[in-house]
């Protein structure tokens, strides 16, 4: 059986509301994790609190590392913060480049009978270069 995780509402250093500076520590604690991200071989790195209910219908919470690819003995899913934080920080020592900073192109959609409709797309001003 498969389980469905609930993540809840997505936070502002989520990737996919674009990646800011602002938005980047040089290490989790158990104070910024919830509002931080950190950046570690050039990889977006956040921890996401996510609840799922298991086969007797007990809710079940747990820690998850957003944005790590696959890596020997890395654990993507923790029981505690402190384990998370620590798997999460010792990923690698070095920082590595940061992501480009962006921001999301959002779409916007339409419920038309029971089928979600595209009905416009904002995208991002380009800054124009005047001539004198």
């Amino acid at each position: 059986m498969a389980k469905g995780i609930s993540f809840g509402l997505a936070r502002e250093h989520d990737s996919r509301y674009g990646i800011n500076y602002s938005n980047i520590a040089r290490y989790f604690t158990r104070l910024n994790w919830n509002h931080k991200a950190i950046v570690r071989d050039g990889h977006y790195i956040c921890i996401k609190l996510g609840k799922y209910s298991d086969n007797k219908g007990r809710e079940i919470k747990r820690y998850f590392i957003d944005g790590c690819p696959n890596k020997k003995g890395f654990i993507e899913e923790h029981k505690y913060l402190k384990d998370a934080i620590q798997m999460a920080n010792n990923y690698s020592k070095n920082q590595g480049e940061l992501p480009d900073e962006f921001k999301p192109v959002w779409t916007i959609f339409a419920k038309n009978r029971g089928y979600m409709k595209k009905i416009g797309e904002f995208k991002p001003i380009k800054k124009r270069s005047i001539k004198k």
